[in-house]
């Protein structure tokens, strides 16, 4: 997880806790494998050889990997420590692949280096999204590309997930799920498309993802957690 003006040092601390647990927890779920395809099919392939993408929030580094394969030079960025240490020793196979522990993006200075950025659940944690999508334009070459999924606002799933949790807080000391005590934001294609536009970008195409029970086939509106967004720099 995650990096940037987070919601508080306990998302960090959080994400810093399920570490060591990431991949063998979260690698084999069907959701997971599905938001690896969603980002997959979304990638601008013809343009990603030798291209140089920043990973800002990179986990254990498994969209990296994914950049990596593709040719790509990726900086895989994050603020728990945890999950850095992970994704370098998980990745050590990727020459072109490199990891760096940052506390907080909106300070970190990198003008125009990069060909794109990819962040896969990162916006909601923080607590001015706009500000650091602002930031992340600015990393950003003319006609790079941004890959950033989103919580979908239209989620039955989400919006199932968010009724558990408020009725957790009153029988439990550790509400379920618990992300959810940090992840704040959410965006329908609509309210994104217009923050993008404010901001230079336009978008490319979008895909949903991360339907925990079912294959690929079943992303849809009204079910799927996760709203993923190709934009590029104009």
């Amino acid at each position: 997880m995650k990096v940037s003006s987070v919601n508080s040092q306990s998302a960090i601390d959080f994400h810093n806790s399920i570490s060591t647990s990431w991949v063998e927890k979260h690698g084999n779920k069907i959701s997971f494998q599905n938001r690896i395809k969603a980002f997959e099919s979304l990638l601008p392939r013809n343009k990603l050889g030798g291209s140089k993408w920043l990973d800002a929030g990179c986990g254990t580094g498994s969209m990296s990997r994914l950049l990596a394969s593709y040719g790509v030079n990726v900086l895989g960025v994050d603020g728990a420590k945890g999950m850095i240490e992970n994704a370098i020793q998980i990745s050590s196979e990727f020459m072109n692949c490199s990891f760096e522990l940052i506390d907080n993006l909106d300070t970190w200075q990198s003008p125009g280096e990069f060909n794109g950025v990819l962040c896969s659940s990162v916006l909601e944690y923080l607590e001015n999204p706009r500000q650091t999508l602002n930031r992340m334009a600015g990393w950003i070459s003319h006609g790079g590309h941004l890959l950033i999924s989103i919580p979908n606002a239209y989620s039955i799933i989400r919006k199932t997930q968010q009724c558990i949790f408020e009725v957790s807080r009153f029988i439990e000391i550790t509400p379920r799920p618990r992300y959810l005590q940090f992840s704040k934001h959410e965006y329908s294609l609509h309210a994104f498309r217009i923050l993008l536009e404010s901001l230079n970008f336009e978008l490319v195409s979008y895909s949903y993802a991360g339907v925990p029970w079912f294959g690929a086939g079943f992303e849809s509106l009204l079910f799927s957690p996760l709203l993923i967004v190709l934009a590029r720099k104009v």
